[in-house]
């Protein structure tokens, strides 16, 4: 393999490759030529710095610091040129400095490294210290001169003869000197033709939540698509939980938290959010945390239906009573409530059924007690933390207020709150001199916040002890288990084109955005009180309106029954007015007709004896006459007045009979009309 011999013709053999390939392609770049004779380091950062674009650099602390805390950002289009003469930078650790990010339009930088082609065609360990130099450059193309009449354009081709841990440099294309033209036609070459189901680790933690797409638009997924895409990628899906990545997949940086997989179209991570303290439950509150809502809901319903059965069986007849309730027993009521706070029974019952009935409620009451004063003690004794909000929603309806960095504001807030609650974002920009004060001084106010940092932000943050803020970060956390923020590799989005562009078309990608933020953010309990337990008065107040519930339809059906109670009793009554009407009926018949009789009686009688005493008085009459015709005329007339009193008084006692007996059948008859109508 040829070395280079002459600098110059290197930079111009790339400067023609790059103007041929990339005017073709119509887009903008912009070109660093580096002469590396006699050049420093900090003179090549220099001139590079001068030359970019300073929209496409990102600098720690937000400040274009030339020293070794830079980080220069190397795009999906960065080709770095191979040479031997750089002899300063031989033992420079790229990985500090380098990580692959995407941009909108594409600027060509330039680094110089001592590389050669034979290294490269022979490196087929992963990682290690042979091959850490290169680790930074294995997704990027590669120019390497073979000899002064052709330049080859190179590149790295991983999971090759079947291997996931094999890859060899392949030449994508040629470009010769003389006719300054390429052998074959520019093509994006693809990167990933089979994955042979080879396991790709996928890091966690990424400093933003952003993937890009072609129209710079974010759009966010979880792990369903990851899953999703390794099937049809031909690929094992292996999540990590500690910052570690493959060597050979990724470009290492400084620090972890910065680290950005290039194997995957995407890239995880995970937001922490920082809120106040909640509110401390109350002591009121505390005496109804023991149980949860089902349990105070059973509870209520058990002597709900105690008192309501005790109300009916007060309404039934006092033999019924005696066999639940015990003889002598007057205040059942009285009875539930003191067994159920621990008071002895002043009687006791002496049948055998209630008996029964009254050991079990005391057995029931007894547990429940014990449960409750178990727990109680420590409760008041402790300082309880209600739960914290469980989504966005519930975030805004309690007057919670986010602050939340300007990127973290525009891409994912503004896409998954509604326009009303807009105005209770703060967005902030990133200072770090003074950052971490004001978010103390913002999160020490009386009002609620929650304040979206990366855990990079959160162990700074902590040092300045902020006074509402505990010294645990899991106090004060919040994570998103399921939500995946990705940032879009552009090469390897291209290589993988047909498997996502159609989950773009069918809104798939979008729909995972649209929710991963709104719908999992959860989900952190103090770890001072159980969620299952958390009760709260106005939840109470739900077990008191089921009660009122219950009573309202115990007195209902209550009323319903009274009134068919009241239908039956009058229809019962009827029942024996008729029957009594009836006896009477045939009593009064009876003694009509003895009366009835006796009249008939005595009219025979009167009859026969006015027979006799007229034929008496007629014999009597006419011897007197013939006698006494003279000395006893007065006598005569004596008589005569005596048969007309008898007379009268005979007329006079048939008057009465008729009287008695047409006054009883008078009566007779109105009673049957009266039961005709009854009837």
């Amino acid at each position: 393999m040829e070395q280079f011999k002459k600098s110059d013709s290197i930079s111009q053999a790339i400067t023609d490759v790059i103007e041929e390939f990339y005017i073709k392609q119509d887009i903008k770049y912009n070109i660093t030529v580096i002469q590396p004779v006699s050049s420093t380091y900090s003179e090549i950062i220099d001139k590079t710095f001068m030359k970019m674009n300073k929209s496409q650099l990102i600098f720690t602390h937000n400040k274009r610091i030339i020293s070794n805390e830079t980080i220069i950002y190397v795009n999906s289009a960065t080709i770095f040129f191979l040479d031997e003469t750089m002899q300063e930078i031989e033992n420079f650790d790229f990985r500090k400095y380098i990580s692959v990010i995407t941009t909108n339009s594409i600027n060509l930088k330039f680094l110089t490294y001592k590389v050669t082609c034979e290294n490269l065609n022979s490196s087929n360990v992963l990682y290690d210290k042979n091959v850490t130099k290169e680790a930074f450059s294995m997704y990027s193309y590669f120019i390497c001169q073979q000899n002064d009449e052709t330049v080859d354009l190179l590149t790295h081709s991983w999971f090759e003869y079947n291997s996931c841990n094999k890859r060899k440099v392949i030449t994508i294309n040629r470009f010769d000197l003389k006719t300054k033209k390429w052998e074959k036609p520019l093509k994006n070459h693809q990167k990933f033709k089979n994955l042979n189901g080879c396991e790709i680790r996928i890091e966690e933690k990424s400093k933003y939540c952003n993937r890009y797409d072609s129209s710079g638009k974010l759009i966010a997924a979880y792990e369903p698509f990851w899953r999703m895409l390794a099937k049809y990628a031909n690929f094992t899906l292996k999540m990590l939980n500690k910052n570690e990545t493959d060597p050979h997949l990724i470009v290492y940086l400084k620090r972890n938290e910065r680290l950005r997989p290039v194997t995957s179209v995407f890239t995880s991570l995970s937001l922490s959010l920082i809120t106040t303290r909640s509110e401390s439950y109350s002591d009121y509150e505390k005496l109804l945390l023991p149980f949860d809502l089902i349990t105070w809901m059973l509870l209520l319903c058990t002597f709900g239906i105690a008192f309501f059965i005790i109300f009916i069986i007060n309404q039934m007849n006092q033999n019924i009573r005696e066999f639940v309730y015990g003889k002598g027993i007057k205040t059942p009521s009285l009875n539930v409530i003191s067994t159920f706070f621990g008071y002895s029974q002043t009687k006791l019952p002496k049948t055998n059924f209630a008996r029964f009935i009254l050991i079990n409620f005391v057995l029931f009451c007894f547990m429940v007690r014990t449960l409750y004063q178990g727990v109680i003690f420590d409760y008041m004794n402790s300082d309880m933390q209600k739960m914290q909000p469980q989504t966005i929603d519930e975030v805004f309806q309690r007057g919670y207020k986010i602050l939340a960095h300007n990127t973290h504001s525009t891409i994912v807030l503004n896409n998954s709150v509604k326009k009303e609650w807009q105005k209770q974002i703060f967005r902030y920009a990133i200072r770090y001199e003074h950052l971490f004060e004001d978010i103390c001084e913002i999160l020490e106010n009386d009002e609620p916040k929650i304040a979206i940092l990366t855990n990079e932000h959160i162990n700074m943050l902590l040092k300045f002890q902020c006074k509402k803020i505990p010294n645990k970060v899991k106090e004060i956390a919040f994570t998103v288990p399921l939500g995946y923020g990705m940032t879009l590799n552009h090469f390897l989005y291209e290589s993988t084109v047909d498997i996502i562009q159609p989950m773009i078309e069918h809104g798939f990608l979008k729909h995972f955005y649209d929710s991963w933020l709104y719908w999992y953010l959860i989900k952190y309990v103090p770890d001072n009180s159980n969620n299952s337990k958390a009760l709260s008065l106005n939840d109470l107040g739900f077990c008191f309106n089921i009660l009122l519930i219950i009573s309202l339809l115990a007195i209902i059906v209550f009323f319903v029954e009274m009134i068919k109670g009241k239908r039956k009793n009058n229809h019962s009554l009827m029942k024996k007015n008729h029957k009594n009407s009836i006896e009477k009926i045939k009593k009064r018949k009876s003694i009509f007709n003895i009366l009835r009789s006796n009249s008939k009686l005595a009219k025979r009688k009167t009859k026969k004896l006015n027979s006799k005493k007229s034929v008496l008085i007629v014999k009597e009459y006419k011897g007197n006459v013939l006698n006494k015709t003279r000395n006893d005329s007065n006598n005569s007339k004596g008589n005569l007045k005596i048969n007309q009193n008898f007379q009268q008084q005979k007329i006079q006692k048939s008057e009465k009979i008729e009287a008695i007996s047409s006054k009883y059948e008078y009566s007779i008859q109105n009673e049957k009309i009266e039961i005709l109508k009854l009837d």
